[in-house]
C-alpha cells in the first residue's frame, strides 16, 4: 500500500472521527491537533497515525477505527461466511458499525462491564433475527475489539486483534485458526506439487474452498469453552471475564490493530512493508504467513486492516 495516498484529516474538536467511511485513512501528526484530553481523567492521548484499508479497493472495509472522548478502539468485523446482508451491509461491517455506535455512547465502565455493554448492543440491533440467529451461528454479525480507555489508562482485548504495549507485540490468535491455516497450507502444497499452477489455485482461491466446512464448523466453538473456543461478540452468552487488559506506562506509545498485519511493528510504515514483504515472498499465504486465505485478484492483501498508533500523556 502507498502511505502517501492515504487520506490526511484532522479531528474534529469533540475528538470523534468516523473513520469507516473511508477506504484508506490516516489522522495527521501535528500535536495539537490530535490530542485528546478526557476531562476529570489522568490521561490524555496524541494520536499519532492510524489507518484503515480494505483488502480490495472495490469493497468496503470491515474493521473500523473509533477515537471518541473516553475510549480509542479498533473493531475488527468478521468476513461473512455467506452472502446475506444486514440493512445493505456484509454481516462483518454491520457488526463493526454497530460496536462503533455502542461506542459513541458507552459511559466509563470497567473492562468486563464494558464488554458485556457492546456485546448487548450487537444483540439489540439483532433483535428482530434473534431466533433465526439462535439456530444459525455462522450468520451471526460478528467482531472483535481492542480498545484504550482514557481515564482508566487500560487497552482492553476481547478476541483476536493486536497491540504493542510497552515495547512488546501481542497477538491474540485463536487456537483453531491454526488448524485450518495449517489444512489450507497442505492442501495448497500438495496442489502445487501435483503441477497446479499457483494463478490456478489464487483465482479462485483453491484453499479457501478446502477448508471452508471447517470455517462453517468453527462458529460451534464461539464464546465456548475447551481446547478450539474462542471470544468474540455476537450479541449471545459470552465471557466478559475473559477479556485481556493491558496497563500501558504513562509516556510511552501503544498499538492497536486488527489481525490484517501478521507482523505489528512500531510504526505504520513498518508494518505496511512487513506485509508487503510477506505476500511478495508467500502470495498464496501458504509458507511464513499461513492464512485462511490468499489475496484475491486485484486485492491489496489477505484481509481488511486497522491501525491506530497514540502516545499517552499525564493529563
Amino acid at each position: 500500500t502507498n502511505i502517501a495516498n492515504l487520506l490526511f484529516q484532522t479531528l474534529p474538536q469533540n475528538g470523534r472521527i468516523d473513520f469507516s467511511r473511508h477506504p484508506l485513512l490516516k489522522a495527521p501528526s501535528r500535536h495539537q491537533d490530535t490530542t485528546i484530553h478526557f476531562k476529570g481523567g489522568l490521561m490524555a492521548i496524541n494520536i499519532i497515525e492510524q489507518a484503515c484499508i480494505a483488502k480490495h479497493p472495490a469493497l468496503p472495509c470491515e474493521d473500523i477505527c473509533f477515537c471518541g472522548s473516553r475510549y480509542l478502539a479498533v473493531i475488527d468485523g468478521v468476513s461473512a461466511k455467506s452472502e446475506r446482508t444486514w440493512k445493505g451491509k456484509r454481516s462483518g461491517l454491520f457488526a463493526a458499525d454497530c460496536l462503533r455506535q455502542a461506542l459513541e455512547n458507552m459511559p466509563d465502565c470497567a473492562a468486563q462491564e464494558g464488554i458485556a455493554y457492546l456485546n448487548h448492543a450487537l444483540a439489540e440491533a439483532c433483535r428482530e433475527q434473534r431466533e433465526w440467529l439462535a439456530a444459525h451461528p455462522l450468520e451471526r454479525p460478528m467482531a472483535a475489539v481492542i480498545l484504550y480507555h482514557i481515564q482508566r489508562n487500560e487497552i482492553w482485548s476481547f478476541g483476536d486483534c493486536a497491540c504493542i504495549v510497552n515495547g512488546k507485540a501481542q497477538h491474540f490468535r485463536k487456537k483453531v485458526d491454526a488448524v485450518t491455516e495449517q489444512a489450507r497450507a497442505m492442501y495448497v502444497q500438495a496442489r502445487l506439487l501435483e503441477g497446479h499452477s499457483m494463478e490456478a489455485l489464487r483465482s479462485p482461491d483453491a484453499g479457501r474452498v478446502y477448508i471452508l466446512p471447517l470455517l462453517q464448523l468453527q462458529a460451534q466453538f464461539a464464546n465456548g469453552e475447551g481446547e478450539f473456543a474462542y471470544d468474540i461478540l455476537d450479541g449471545f452468552d459470552i465471557h466478559p471475564e475473559r477479556v485481556q487488559i493491558l496497563h500501558p506506562d504513562p509516556g510511552s506509545e501503544a498499538v492497536l490493530a486488527s489481525d490484517g498485519y501478521p507482523q505489528l511493528l512500531p510504526s505504520l510504515a513498518e508494518s505496511e512493508a512487513a506485509l508487503a514483504r510477506l505476500l511478495a515472498e508467500d502470495p498464496l499465504c501458504i509458507h511464513a504467513n499461513k492464512q485462511p486465505k490468499c489475496p484475491m485478484n486485484g486485492a491489496r492483501s489477505f484481509d481488511d486492516r486497522c491501525y491506530i498508533r497514540f502516545q499517552i500523556l499525564p493529563n
